[in-house]
């Protein structure tokens, strides 16, 4: 069994996508499994030419406006114009990771894959809805499984069992376990603030409402 793993982040390195499917594939065993980016037109020639020989994909990307971001969907297009009848007997498996708290907010992302898999002719397997996901991808110092990982370890075991059997499964949305929300927006502001002292700006420019002239 062949599997190809795809980091849909338009980030060049060490994005959440890639980290994610790093824990994922530390689950799976005894499988060919082969990674690429897709943050660059020249990673397309390379996965195009050798996606026709796999029999699992698992494309994991941040969410862009409640949908996938414009080069995954770009991408998606060049396949469904150049391979929908040679790739029917592949199983897609989908990660989506959103800053929102709650992992329901890449629902409809995963719809649209699903839409995509149906209109391509290929099986759905699963997809994982992960919350809060810039946090999640900051925490590979946490074992996976425990603490705020808890949820999303057992999510990620579930999905790589699916891909051992080659068997399909629920959707799965995952929040940060052991770590509420009121916590986390907390968290979240303070990255905010630091961010913006680091650029030279206050608190209050936060909120600031730009005009155009």
């Amino acid at each position: 069994m062949k599997i190809m793993m795809i980091d849909g982040s338009p980030k060049v390195s060490k994005s959440n996508s890639e980290y994610f499917l790093s824990v994922l594939s530390n689950f799976i065993e005894g499988k060919d499994i082969v990674k690429y980016r897709l943050s660059k037109k020249l990673d397309y020639e390379k996965i195009i030419s050798n996606i026709k020989n796999i029999d699992i994909l698992v494309l994991a990307f941040p969410l862009y406006v409640d949908s996938l971001p414009s080069h995954v969907l770009e991408f998606l297009s060049i396949l469904e114009e150049n391979f929908k009848e040679e790739l029917k007997d592949i199983t897609v498996y989908v990660i989506a990771n959103c800053g929102f708290y709650e992992g329901n907010q890449n629902k409809t992302a995963l719809k649209i894959m699903r839409c995509w898999c149906k209109k391509m002719n290929l099986k759905w397997g699963q997809g994982i809805g992960i919350g809060a996901g810039e946090m999640m991808g900051g925490l590979s110092n946490v074992p996976m499984g425990k603490g705020p990982n808890t949820s999303l370890g057992l999510a990620l075991e579930d999905l790589a069992r699916n891909i051992n059997e080659g068997s399909s499964g629920e959707d799965i949305f995952t929040i940060p376990s052991m770590f509420p929300r009121f916590a986390f927006r907390l968290a979240a502001n303070r990255f905010w603030i630091s961010k913006a002292s680091k650029n030279g700006l206050r608190k209050k420019d936060l909120n600031k409402c730009i005009v155009k002239q």
